[in-house]
């Protein structure tokens, strides 16, 4: 037996480091690998602003839609707008822990119609810096959220009506059982980073699964 792992990018915006998405992306379509994209609905943060800005940026996420990789909604904007950590206590900034059910309901539904517009939207939420809290869940649940892409563990598992798949360790792991869920940032990675993870999903294919295959582990 081995440990299954998910594939996971975070912050796909307009502005992100194509090249480098591109060039990984390419890869796992060689090896019929679907991922996951936490897809930033308007990007705000100014932080994730250096890169090539993509006008149809709609149309390529659309495709991998398409072609079978999860969308995950990262968030609305991506901006912070508290310091709360939330339930994992990872960070101390967050786009949602800490605000009222109102504000953070609101909020999460202009980016789930947003991707809903571009007939982009799937059930999966992906919190920006890993921070959400009780009344996050509770507002994505009414807004009919399924899973989390977070969480401490080693098998998904349902609490206050949503699943959560675990996302421990950016780096890959095996235990020989479990899931893992391997997180990528294509706007910080070195060549060097970019080789060894192309050689790592060719040595450990038969242990890469779609995001969805996370219900058929126990």
């Amino acid at each position: 037996m081995s440990t299954k792992i998910i594939i996971r990018f975070d912050d796909v915006c307009k502005n992100m480091n194509w090249d480098v998405f591109l060039y990984i992306k390419r890869h796992l379509k060689k090896l019929q690998i679907k991922s996951l994209l936490g897809v930033i609905p308007e990007n705000k943060d100014s932080e994730l602003n250096y890169f090539e800005y993509r006008e149809k940026f709609f149309d390529y996420i659309f495709s991998y839609k398409d072609y079978g990789d999860t969308i995950a909604q990262h968030g609305t904007y991506h901006k912070y707008t508290t310091n709360h950590s939330g339930k994992l206590k990872i960070n101390n900034k967050s786009e949602f822990a800490g605000n009222s059910y109102k504000y953070q309901y609101d909020l999460l539904k202009i980016g789930k119609e947003i991707l809903q517009s571009y007939n982009c939207w799937q059930p999966v939420f992906m919190a920006p810096s890993h921070s959400f809290d009780d009344i996050t869940i509770k507002a994505l649940k009414d807004l009919e959220f399924k899973s989390i892409t977070d969480g401490y563990g080693f098998y998904p598992y349902k609490k206050q009506g949503i699943y959560f798949v675990p996302q421990i360790s950016s780096r890959p792991f095996n235990l020989g059982f479990g899931l893992a869920t391997v997180c990528i940032h294509v706007n910080s990675l070195s060549n060097k980073e970019i080789k060894n993870f192309i050689k790592f999903i060719q040595k450990n294919r038969s242990r890469i699964i779609s995001y969805e295959e996370y219900k058929s582990i126990k």
